[in-house]
């Protein structure tokens, strides 16, 4: 595998290669989304929409790094990308946080509800937007939640 910068920020440099690496960059993006909870929810879609679409420009330029795989496992930019769009205009709480990391963890691994076809686009989209499609449908469902059991946002 071809190593350099690109390839870092795709990987989040040694945790691309960690066991379970998903789960970990899903895991050290929530410190971020925390501090997104402190700013302006407009400030903050654009931030998350900005590294949506950067994830998009890293993926495009680092996928060259793994060739004959159409998503690598050490690609995990597209996660927090996808663990972002989960926690859009959700309150920090620590049981929905506990909701929506294992939400999206779930859509992202198993890919059901048209997850799997999106993952089957053309790179890089398909391997972002899976990942930006699981967050969306985690987002949704921690909503409900939120309404049904805590009557609020």
């Amino acid at each position: 595998m071809k190593r350099s910068w690109i390839v870092g920020l795709a990987t989040l440099g040694p945790v691309g290669l960690l066991k379970g690496s998903g789960t970990v960059a899903t895991l050290l993006t929530l410190p971020l989304v925390y501090s997104l909870t402190m700013i302006s929810p407009v400030w903050a879609s654009g931030i998350i929409s900005g590294i949506c679409f950067s994830a998009l420009l890293i993926v495009n330029r680092a996928i060259v790094a793994f060739p004959g795989q159409h998503d690598p496992s050490a690609i995990v930019i597209d996660e927090v990308a996808g663990c972002l769009v989960t926690f859009v205009g959700i309150a920090w709480r620590w049981q929905l946080v506990l909701i929506g990391f294992i939400t999206f963890r779930l859509l992202d691994i198993f890919k059901p509800l048209g997850i799997k076809q999106i993952e089957y686009c053309i790179a890089p989209l398909g391997i972002v937007l899976d990942d930006i499609f699981a967050g969306f449908l985690s987002n949704i469902f921690v909503r409900i939640i939120c309404i049904y059991f805590f009557s609020t946002l």
